[in-house]
């Protein structure tokens, strides 16, 4: 399980994060501990059609993804 969050605000995303990760650990989830992608002040680089509209966000959060593609090709079996 790759996890990522977005808040309007500063830390709501690190928060949630944390209970989630706690609560897929317990469920003997296998979760991607690195890299984590928090995004704070989210308002500010979505459009109102909810469409990505900040470079860097677009570059990190395509970076977080391929990190996450890859890291689930070597968990397969």
């Amino acid at each position: 399980v790759a996890i990522l969050g977005a808040t309007p605000g500063r830390l709501g995303t690190v928060g949630a994060q944390r209970h989630l990760r706690d609560s897929l650990g317990q469920l003997t989830a296998i979760v991607m501990t690195q890299p984590r992608f928090f995004l704070a002040g989210a308002g500010k680089v979505f459009d109102e059609d909810g469409n990505l509209n900040d470079e860097t966000t677009e570059k990190l959060l395509q970076g977080f993804l391929q990190k996450a593609y890859d890291w689930g090709q070597r968990m397969r079996p």
